[in-house]
């Protein structure tokens, strides 16, 4: 009588074969990943950089009042010094808002048709002594006046001044890729509350303006000035244009 053996396992080859499959499959799979990974990353920073100034704001004792004045340091000491925690500034026991920056100190980020490239000039260079500070977070905010005719905040309701406070942040404190729209974002003070630029114009102007194909001066001078209202408008996702072109 033949005996019967049955086999247990798998031989090497098998093993091998099983190995190269996944081996291929996880070379497709793991660029589509990553670039989710860092969608999300982007994303995840914008909102809560927003939220943390929003709800500084929204928890400092002048919360109720109107401010329509145009100094940057003024509106940081009424609105953000008292109810937010700073970073620390490289290890210094003074608080980084001690830190009050000229533009030629601040990096020039690039608009997404690629305007604003130059070291000194592009949107920056509209600003008036701009105030700086970190968040714990990491992000670097940047505040200054700008006249309302540069970002097109004419259109804005009751705003007795011809200047506007415009409050820019960037999500990773100034490192690449410094891509309006991707990690820095626009928003603007209207007099009781911090709000996107963007948010008074049609949504078929949010789009045009968070967009890639070229500047528009009626549609707040920069292109991508107006992506932080688009996410708002799309559940706190990026453009797939922006994606597709820089990530």
């Amino acid at each position: 009588m033949k005996k019967i053996f049955k086999r247990l396992g798998f031989t090497l080859a098998e093993i091998l074969i099983v190995i190269g499959i996944i081996g291929g499959v996880a070379i497709m799979v793991l660029p589509t990943l990553k670039d989710n990974y860092e969608e999300h990353v982007f994303e995840a920073r914008a909102k809560a950089t927003y939220n943390i100034l929003q709800q500084a704001v929204a928890l400092s004792k002048y919360s109720g009042d109107r401010y329509y004045g145009a100094d940057p340091e003024v509106f940081f000491n009424k609105y953000i010094k008292e109810s937010i925690k700073l970073a620390r500034n490289d290890g210094d026991t003074e608080n980084c808002y001690d830190r009050i920056y000229t533009g030629e100190n601040i990096p020039s980020p690039m608009a997404l048709d690629g305007t604003t490239i130059k070291k000194v000039g592009g949107i920056l260079s509209a600003f008036n002594k701009p105030y700086n500070f970190s968040l714990n977070n990491g992000a670097e905010v940047y505040i200054g006046t700008a006249a309302k005719t540069v970002f097109n905040l004419h259109m804005v309701d009751n705003y007795p001044s011809d200047s506007a406070l415009i409050i820019i942040f960037d999500t990773n404190g100034g490192s690449e890729p410094n891509i309006y729209g991707l990690d820095i974002f626009f928003t603007y003070w209207n007099g009781r509350e911090l709000v996107p630029l963007g948010d008074k114009v049609s949504l078929q102007n949010v789009n045009k303006n968070c967009s890639t194909s070229g500047g528009d001066i009626d549609l707040g001078m920069w292109n991508g000035t107006y992506c932080l209202q688009y996410m708002i408008d799309n559940g706190w996702k990026l453009k797939k244009e922006i994606k597709d072109k820089f990530l």
